[in-house]
């Protein structure tokens, strides 16, 4: 049976090639981030980064009902990071609100007891949120920055000319 760490499950495969398809999407926000030049879009690319890996590694070790609470705890402090960032910047308040939203999907799986299947479903449909978000941010910043194009005189193009006379 194929195992990673504790986690033994029949579907092994599966689990690792939806972890690769995220993790490569991951990887390109982080190099759009720090192409950016911003410090708020690197630093929030970095947290979530970082935050998904962890979550990825616990969900390897211990996987079970903690994983929701351990997901609580670990959106509650993003969401605060975002909630302090914001105060300067608007970009990171949308990021706080997409952790607010895993907080109450993980919170009404504890209480309420909804199905794992959806609840996970809408767990990475916010993180794919968050992590499009952050790249189309970053992408604009790069688009900003990029010096604009000089434009030459179409019949000559870029030749030199001579007058005579």
């Amino acid at each position: 049976m194929e195992c990673i760490l504790d986690y033994c499950p029949e579907h092994t495969a599966q689990d690792v090639a939806v972890i690769s398809f995220y993790g490569t999407a991951t990887g390109l926000m982080i190099i759009f981030a720090f192409l950016s030049q911003s410090k708020t879009i690197r630093n929030a690319a970095l947290m979530i980064a970082g935050v998904w890996l962890f979550t990825v590694l616990y969900f390897f070790q211990f996987n079970g009902p903690n994983l929701y609470l351990f997901s609580i705890i670990l959106d509650g402090l993003l969401a605060y990071l975002f909630l302090r960032m914001s105060k300067a910047e608007i970009f990171p308040a949308v990021l706080c609100c997409l952790m607010i939203a895993d907080i109450l999907i993980a919170t009404g799986k504890l209480a309420f007891w909804i199905s794992d299947y959806w609840t996970i479903f809408i767990f990475n449909r916010t993180f794919e949120l968050s992590l499009l978000y952050i790249t189309g941010a970053a992408i604009y910043r790069i688009r900003k920055l990029k010096p604009p194009e000089r434009e030459f005189n179409k019949a000559g193009g870029n030749t030199l000319k001579f007058v005579t006379g």
